[in-house]
């Protein structure tokens, strides 16, 4: 079984990269921690997508995100 993990897929880089190597992967993990990032995410495809950071360990920690994101244009995302 061909499985895919993107940590940090962010603008969907990883997994487009992928795709675009017609990869035959079964099943396709998806991870996202800013959800300012992953409410802005194209669900409509078969990844898993969650919205949560990979860590190597279990527990909780401070995320910090930027109130001010107009650096990075996210509305024009495919």
């Amino acid at each position: 079984m061909s499985i895919f993990i993107d940590c940090g897929t962010s603008e969907k880089q990883g997994l487009s990269q992928i795709a675009s190597m017609n990869r035959d992967i079964e099943v396709a993990y998806s991870f996202e921690a800013n959800t300012i990032v992953y409410d802005r995410i194209d669900k409509t495809d078969d990844v898993n997508y969650y919205n949560v950071a990979v860590s190597h360990k279990s527990g909780f920690c401070d995320f910090y995100v930027e109130k001010d994101i107009t650096n990075r244009d996210y509305r024009d995302w495919e």
